[in-house]
């Protein structure tokens, strides 16, 4: 699906990006300073489109009767969209830093948040900073390929993370990679990072839903808390699949269970709000498409 061949029905500029939204006969795109965030069915705006979003929920499936989730990075609202429909009893927190983002999800991708869904225009750091809650499941969505806020990759970012998650919760961070070397070193970097406030990490490599040729692009998904700790991966694999077949997850994260990393990253740069070398983070070969 081209870009190029659909038709604009919005865009506006926000204080930190230009912002679009566009047609074409099936779906309705977000884009973000020219990359995707959002993708949406025009005739069906709720399931979730884009697979590694549809892998993203899957940390649901490993903790017990969560009642609070927090999602930092709201781009289009696909997620807090989908999590008001399947588990409405799932209290959460939206953090997005762009206003106008905000306001999008609502007029043009069909997200009305429930009572029990609380959206706020922060950053996602400066908000954990000063929440007092804590969460059975985190989701970290706030990483364009080519903008990665250098403040949410850190050990000390991590450890507020590690401190806003309750002791039987899953955090999943979402990793947008072009697969090539130096995508590979900055994934190796926050890898490594995680790793000092979450001893295991398990990889997922979710390719985009079309087929662009040869691309080696894909989605890392990271998944790490106390039950990837304790019960390791088959048990994540078995609850996805329970909860699949009981719908409360998308179908499709079955498949995707086949898109886990077995190979363990390479030691990484450990990310600090000292050091977080900007070329590691930004991917040297990351001139726009």
């Amino acid at each position: 699906s081209d870009v190029c061949s659909s038709d604009l029905v919005h865009q506006e500029d926000s204080p930190y990006q230009q912002v679009r939204v566009r047609d074409d006969q099936l779906f309705r795109y977000l884009v973000l300073d020219r990359t995707f965030h959002a993708v949406m069915w025009k005739t069906d705006p709720l399931p979730l489109f884009l697979p590694y979003s549809q892998l993203m929920v899957a940390s649901l499936a490993i903790v017990e009767e969560p009642r609070r989730g927090l999602i930092l990075g709201h781009g289009g609202g696909s997620l807090a969209k989908w999590l008001a429909h399947f588990w409405p009893g799932l209290e959460m927190d939206i953090v997005e830093f762009d206003p106008v983002v905000v306001r999008m999800a609502e007029d043009y991708f069909d997200y009305h948040p429930p009572a029990n869904h609380h959206v706020r225009v922060r950053d996602g750091r400066a908000f954990l900073n000063t929440a007092n809650q804590t969460y059975d499941v985190i989701w970290i969505d706030a990483f364009a390929r080519h903008m990665i806020p250098f403040h949410l990759t850190t050990r000390e970012f991590f450890a507020a993370v590690r401190a806003h998650l309750r002791p039987n919760g899953v955090v999943a961070v979402n990793l947008a990679s072009s697969g090539e070397g130096s995508d590979n070193v900055r994934a190796a970097a926050v890898v490594q990072t995680m790793k000092t406030s979450f001893p295991s990490v398990e990889t997922f490599a979710v390719k985009g839903p079309w087929k662009q040729g040869q691309t080696k692009a894909e989605n890392l998904i990271f998944f790490a808390g106390e039950p990837i700790t304790a019960r390791g991966y088959e048990y994540f694999e078995a609850k996805v699949m329970e909860s699949a077949m009981n719908r409360v997850l998308p179908p499709e994260s079955i498949a995707l269970l086949g898109t886990h990393r077995r190979d363990p990253w390479p030691a990484g740069f450990e990310l600090t709000d000292d050091f977080a070398p900007y070329d590691v983070l930004i991917g040297r070969e990351s001139s726009v498409e």
